[in-house]
């Protein structure tokens, strides 16, 4: 998958959009926003952290080596560290994003897991 384009920048003051930011923090959990445009897609990747994926609006597909999940509102999906994925864009996103350090996510599932939220 590629990147085909992105919602409208941030403002001057928002936090930063670009998950590496997140992945080396001091913070057990670093909280990312970031909103996206219907048709987005996230090209195949991976993280150090633990990435819990939600959108508070809105609905993704997150496609990982052991299956695809359809993420709306009322889920989340659990991405453990290191585990290669992307996302498509369904609808309109508000995605909010956990990077959760390893030690705190010790005692999450080593593979992926959707959650109610």
């Amino acid at each position: 998958m590629s990147r085909k384009s992105q919602a409208a920048g941030p403002a001057a003051n928002a936090r930063s959009t670009d998950p590496e930011d997140y992945q080396r923090v001091s913070r057990a959990v670093a909280a990312m926003p970031k909103d996206f445009a219907a048709g987005f897609e996230i090209a195949p990747h991976h993280h150090e952290r633990a990435q819990l994926i939600h959108a508070t609006a809105g609905t993704m597909r997150v496609a990982a080596d052991d299956g695809v999940w359809i993420v709306p509102p009322q889920r989340a999906l659990w991405m453990p560290a290191g585990v290669r994925h992307a996302i498509a864009i369904l609808s309109s996103t508000t995605m909010r994003t956990l990077y959760v350090r390893d030690d705190v996510a010790a005692f999450m599932p080593r593979s992926c897991r959707v959650m109610s939220v």
